[in-house]
C-alpha cells in the first residue's frame, strides 16, 4: 500500500446535523472493503442487483466519438445506459451512424438531438440528461476516451457506499495525471469531466455552467458538488485518458 488512508472532516450546511467527509483511498489492492471503512448503507454491499452506469457524453459531430464508444462497447452490461446527445449540431452527418452504433452496443443506449443549439461546451445536454437513469451517471467529452478497465473498477469501488461523489484520476500526458496523487479537494482546473462518479439522485444538487474560469464548467460542477456531497473519495485510479494531440480532430 503506497499511503495510508487520510480523512478531512468539515462541516457543511446542506446536509444539517451530517458532514462532508474528503477521503483519499489509494486503490492499491482489491480489498475495497476494507478501504471504504464508513458505510452508511452496508446492505448494499451484499446488493444482488447490479450497479448500473449512465454515460451522457454531448456531441457536435466528431467522428472521435466513435473512438469514445469502442472503448465503452467491451465494458457495458445490460442495465447500463449511454446518452449521447447532440447539441443541435451534427458536424459530419453522423448522427445515425451513432444510433447504429449505440444500437450493436449492450444497455440501453440513445442519441438524441436537441432542438436548439446552446453552444455552451455540452453544458445544457449534460444538465438536461443527468438524473435520466442508472445508479450513478459518468460525463464524458466526444473526443476523449476511457481505459479499458474503467467500468470494472467504478462497479467495483461504488457499490460499497451509493451516497457518495467518486474522483478518479485522468491520464493528462505520459508523466501527469489529474487530480494529482493524493488530493484531498476539487480545485477547478485540476479535474476534468470524465474523472467523476456521481450518484444519479444527486446530480441536480449542483449545475454545468459556463463563464466563471476558464476551465469551462467541469470544475465548478464539482467543486460545489464536493461541497454538497456528504462524501466525496478520491480515488488513485486512472478511468480515463486525454486524447492529446488528437482531441479536437475527427478520427
Amino acid at each position: 500500500m503506497r499511503r495510508a488512508c487520510a480523512i478531512i472532516l468539515f462541516a457543511t450546511g446542506a446536509w444539517g446535523a451530517s458532514v462532508n467527509r474528503h477521503v483519499y483511498l489509494g486503490l492499491d489492492t482489491a480489498d475495497m472493503t476494507a478501504k471504504l471503512a464508513y458505510n452508511p448503507h452496508p446492505a448494499e454491499l451484499f446488493a444482488i442487483r447490479p450497479v448500473s452506469v449512465h454515460i451522457v457524453v454531448p456531441c457536435i459531430g466528431r467522428r472521435s466519438i466513435f473512438r469514445l464508444l469502442a472503448s465503452l462497447k467491451p465494458q457495458l452490461e445490460p442495465q447500463d445506459h449511454i446518452t449521447v446527445a447532440f447539441d443541435g449540431i451534427d458536424t459530419h452527418n453522423i448522427f445515425e451512424e451513432v444510433n447504429k452504433e449505440l444500437a450493436s452496443m449492450p444497455g440501453n443506449n440513445k442519441a438524441v438531438m436537441e432542438v436548439v443549439a446552446a453552444k455552451d461546451s455540452g453544458n445544457t445536454p449534460r444538465n438536461k440528461h443527468r438524473h435520466e437513469a442508472g445508479d450513478f451517471v459518468l460525463f464524458a467529452d466526444d473526443d476523449n476516451h476511457y481505459t479499458a478497465d474503467a467500468l470494472s473498477i467504478v462497479r467495483r469501488v461504488v457499490q460499497h457506499d451509493h451516497e457518495a461523489l467518486y474522483i478518479f484520476q485522468m491520464q493528462l500526458t505520459k508523466d501527469v495525471v489529474i487530480p494529482i496523487p493524493g488530493a484531498e479537494r476539487v480545485v477547478i482546473g485540476e479535474v476534468d469531466t470524465g474523472c467523476a462518479v456521481v450518484p444519479s439522485k444527486y446530480a441536480h444538487l449542483a449545475d454545468w455552467t459556463t463563464g466563471q474560469t476558464p476551465y469551462g464548467g467541469d470544475g465548478h460542477y464539482l467543486h460545489t458538488l464536493s461541497e454538497l456531497m456528504p462524501r466525496t473519495y478520491f480515488m488513485e485510479r486512472i478511468i480515463y485518458v486525454y486524447s492529446g494531440e488528437n482531441r479536437g480532430k475527427d478520427v
